[in-house]
């Protein structure tokens, strides 16, 4: 029953009936806009299991990805090298320097990989909260509606050994979707991902999860899409409805301001309407910067929402509209997205501000230090 359907059926429905129709479909429940988010107590009981709001529900749902995260992470480590505490932490400390200077850490380290992975395996539902959120409602019945005529194509840019591919792939065990596809490629700069790619797909082949890929290909953000580096990406563009940038833009901040956000003006300009993109990092201060790339490229043409959820603060999400659609200023939450990309932009300002006074005193300190050598020289 998809999302048109259930609303008509429902406003000739009595309590009792919408209650035994929520214990039969699960899956409408939860990709209905209509019911979900609706003041009215007559439609969604407050207390309500089956309302996103509610107690009941979290408890429901970080119970279910919980287990779900935990049940697949000793599957997964089990097909790849042993994780190391010392390379674990020492990658831990390039990326937590990255949020700040916005230079690459490396992921080269094998070890360190599989520690990153044990550690960060909660990530799985980053995706799947921003999901559940108000502003993704249409979002989220887009992609577990029934009936669905092809598989939904992701690109994962970063994340991992695609924490938000299995990250879907367990909301829709959660929605029992089972018949929505899903195939996912995971990009990323560093080759050795791939084994944790290949790994993550063999544990879901394992788990019986049909209708769920995951293949890896080279892609470098910090350069056009038809550079030979994002050969794939171009290939693939085109029916590629799904952009997630997991983790990624905050730490290659440096080179993507250097090359004016070229890999990204790229795919905004050549893909689809319809396509959603997707954006959680460790901050939301980039957000504003992205979303004027869209803007130029196409004004007035993108949808934007910044959603928060618990797991991961502020996310970016922006979806091409069709040349016959209204401006996306006339459609929903973008005043409010507004508001927030102004409060980002401040906090990006005094970041940069900031970094660059620590910038002239590290270089004041180096200036100082040369002086001083070269006078016990002489």
């Amino acid at each position: 029953m998809d999302t048109e359907c259930g609303t008509l059926i429902a406003s000739f429905l009595s309590s009792r009936e919408r209650r035994e129709l929520r214990a039969v479909s699960r899956r409408w429940l939860f990709t209905c806009t209509w019911m979900q988010f609706n003041t009215d107590d007559g439609v969604q009981p407050r207390k309500s299991a089956w309302n996103l709001r509610s107690r009941a529900f979290r408890h429901d749902w970080n119970t279910f990805i919980r287990n779900e995260c935990h049940s697949i992470l000793p599957l997964l480590l089990k097909l790849l090298p042993a994780a190391a505490m010392p390379e674990t932490m020492e990658l831990k400390k390039g990326l937590c320097l990255s949020t700040n200077s916005g230079q690459r850490p490396s992921f080269e380290n094998e070890h360190a990989r599989s520690g990153y992975i044990q550690q960060k395996i909660n990530r799985c539902g980053n995706l799947p909260n921003l999901l559940l959120t108000e502003e993704l409602s249409e979002m989220r019945s887009e992609l577990f509606r029934a009936n669905q005529p092809k598989c939904w194509n992701v690109a994962l840019y970063g994340g991992g050994p695609g924490y938000d591919a299995l990250g879907l792939v367990f909301m829709r065990e959660y929605f029992r979707a089972w018949d929505v596809s899903f195939h996912t490629t995971v990009y990323d700069n560093e080759p050795g991902w791939k084994y944790a790619i290949d790994a993550a797909s063999q544990t879901l082949e394992h788990l019986g999860q049909r209708n769920a890929s995951l293949s890896f290909q080279h892609c470098d953000i910090t350069f056009d899409v038809h550079a030979k580096e994002n050969s794939h990406v171009l290939e693939s563009l085109k029916s590629t409805q799904l952009h997630v940038f997991s983790f990624v833009c905050v730490e290659n901040f440096c080179l993507l301001r250097d090359s004016a956000y070229i890999f990204l003006r790229s795919l905004f300009a050549q893909c689809t309407a319809g396509s959603y993109f997707l954006f959680t990092d460790s901050t939301h201060r980039l957000w504003p910067a992205i979303f004027d790339v869209a803007n130029a490229i196409a004004p007035d043409r993108f949808r934007v929402w910044t959603p928060f959820a618990r797991s991961c603060h502020f996310a970016l999400v922006l979806q091409k509209l069709p040349g016959y659609s209204a401006p996306a200023s006339r459609y929903p939450f973008y005043r409010q997205a507004m508001l927030k990309l102004q409060e980002f932009r401040q906090h990006q300002q005094q970041h940069l501000k900031t970094m660059k006074q620590q910038n002239s005193e590290d270089q004041s300190e180096d200036d100082g230090g040369l002086d001083m050598m070269t006078a016990m020289l002489q």
